[in-house]
Order: structure tokens, then sequence, then C-alpha cells
């Protein structure tokens, strides 16, 4: 039914108001309400939706005798339905059709929603009163040169934009100066642009950040990146393993200086039983009265003097080798 059809009266009606139920982004594949409400005194009427722009005729619906408006619902819509809107509605009055004025013109967003991106926090060690703080969002590999977005999610506050590099599909949102009121949830979204259609993602993962209200110490010989929080079992693993370093090299010691011990034991034993005793010598250490040897009486050297190989010149004839032992018998 045309438009026009209603409309044959002079004067027409108050205007409807159309309005969207929640207003709101409708996500695509989601229904959309539009509520077209007439002045309270028009009960009963019959309600006509209308696209704005070439006033093709979608849905009709009459109201109770009770109420002034109706509810039009369109199903299932994608981002080709993000368009204007418009409803008017008509009464019977004396056998006759009277029309009202065009509501006002209702736009629907309808979002093709991507795939929600994931944030992280770069910054690993406790964030401290004035220092700054690294989140990176990343989007699936197939969203290069995309728009990333940064919002506090409590408050939906944008923070930042940053348009990633056409070969890379992740940026870092970098807070700095931070302080304690900073310690809020925080969310990502990236933007894709096509032809002449911004499509936007679902949002990503909520990020506590948690900001200490101390100072930072910048005396401090232990560099945050460098010893960030270790996980709790280190610790003890740690623990065990010096200390069974420790019992081992204890063992070791150990062992050795028993082992020393016995030697010593041994060396003294041995020089207990090793002294020099000598078998019929003179108590003259001297070389030349402890050669122990047999000598011919008559056995000299060319002057006349005994040989230099004689311990006296005065050695018996009788004196001949003796045997001595190093070892007591």
């Amino acid at each position: 039914m045309e438009l026009t059809q209603f409309c044959i009266l002079a004067e027409n009606l108050p205007q409807p108001q159309l309005t969207l139920e929640p207003p709101g982004v409708i996500k695509s594949g989601q229904s959309a309400d539009l509520l077209c409400t007439a002045p309270s005194n028009y009960k009963g009427a019959i309600f006509y939706l209308y696209l704005h722009r070439n006033r093709e005729h979608l849905q009709t619906l009459q109201a109770t005798e009770d109420t002034h408006n109706v509810t039009f619902t369109l199903r299932e819509v994608t981002a080709s339905d993000s368009k204007g809107y418009v409803c008017l509605y008509q009464i019977i009055l004396l056998d006759a059709i009277q029309a009202s004025e065009l509501s006002n013109v209702l736009y629907l967003t309808i979002i093709d929603y991507l795939p929600s991106p994931s944030l992280t926090l770069k910054t690993q060690y406790v964030i401290h009163n004035g220092q700054s703080a690294d989140l990176q969002c990343t989007a699936p590999s197939s969203y290069q040169g995309a728009t990333f977005l940064l919002y506090i999610q409590s408050r939906n506050t944008l923070l930042q934009t940053i348009k990633a590099s056409h070969t890379s599909h992740k940026v870092i949102f970098t807070l700095r100066e931070l302080t304690a009121s900073d310690s809020l949830d925080y969310v990502c979204l990236y933007q894709n642009r096509t032809s002449e259609t911004t499509h936007t993602s679902e949002p990503s993962n909520l990020i506590y950040m948690k900001v200490s209200d101390e100072n930072y110490n910048t005396t401090s010989p232990i560099e945050p990146e460098e010893f960030p929080n270790a996980p709790s079992w280190i610790i003890p693993l740690v623990a065990g393993i010096i200390g069974g370093a420790v019992l081992v090299l204890s063992i070791i010691l150990a062992s050795c200086m028993v082992i020393r011990f016995q030697q010593k034991k041994r060396q003294e034993q041995r020089d207990r039983e090793s002294v020099w005793v000598p078998q019929n010598m003179s108590p003259d250490w001297s070389i030349t009265n402890n050669m122990a040897y047999s000598v011919d009486q008559n056995e000299h050297s060319g002057d006349g003097l005994p040989s230099p190989f004689m311990g006296n010149s005065e050695i018996s004839e009788d004196i001949v080798e003796k045997p001595f032992s190093t070892f007591q018998t």
C-alpha cells in the first residue's frame, strides 16, 4: 500500500515519534525493535513503517484499543540495514481515513563486528606512582593495518588511538606518569575500513592494571625489568638445589679429611718403624770413620801415605766389610 493513499485529507494528524528500544548500536545478526508512538488520545490506530529514502513500505501493525503505540521488529539485521526509518499512523474518523505526519527519521547503525583482539600488559613488574606501562592490543593476523582504540572499560572513555602499519596486526599503547587513580580495567578494539564501510571488532578481554601509590626508588640496584616477579614455586626449587649442592660438597670434604687422616696415621706408623740403626759402627758419623770395607796393610799410594780411600792410617788388617741395615731387626 502506497504512502500517498493515507494522506487523503488536507489536515494531517499530529506527528508520531519513532525510537529504537533499547537505544544503542546493533550487532549484525541481532534484531532491532522500533517503537512508533502516537499521541495518547489516538488509541487503536494503524501504524506503518517505511524506509526514509525511498518511502518503501516495510511493515503494518495495529495498536490495541487501549494503546497508542506499536513495536516494529527487524530481524537478523546486517550492515546493509544501516538506514533511516520513518513511521506514521492513521485512524478512521467519520467514515474517513485520516493519516498523521511522518515521524522523525530514525537512523540505525548495524555493525558487523570483527573477531575480538587480545589485550596484554607488557609491563610485568610492579608499577609505581609516576612510572609508565605498556599494553599490547593484538588483532587476528589477517587484519593488518587496522586502527586500534584503547578504552577505560568502567568509564567507556577513549584513551588512545593508534593505526598499525600495513604489515602489522598489533600496536602498543604506552600510558605515562601513572598514579594510583589509574588502577582500572582497560579494554581495546580495532576497526577495519573496506570501501566506504568501517567495521569494528568485538571488545578485547579486560586487563586490570594495579598502580602502587608508592614512588619508584630510582636508587635501587635491582632493575624491575631484569627481575620480574618470579612464580611462587621458584624459591623452594632454588633453595632445594642449593641445599643439595651444599650436602654433596660436605660429604666430599668429609671424605677427603678422613682419607688425609688415615694417610697421616700410616705415615706416622712407618716413621716409628723406620729408623737408622748402625751395626758395629762408630758413633762418629764423619765420612772417614764410617767406611766399612777391608784393606791391605801394604796398599798405599806412591808417596808412602795411606790411600785416600782409607778412613785412618792405622787400620787393622782384620777390618772387613760389615753389613748394615736401615731398618731395625
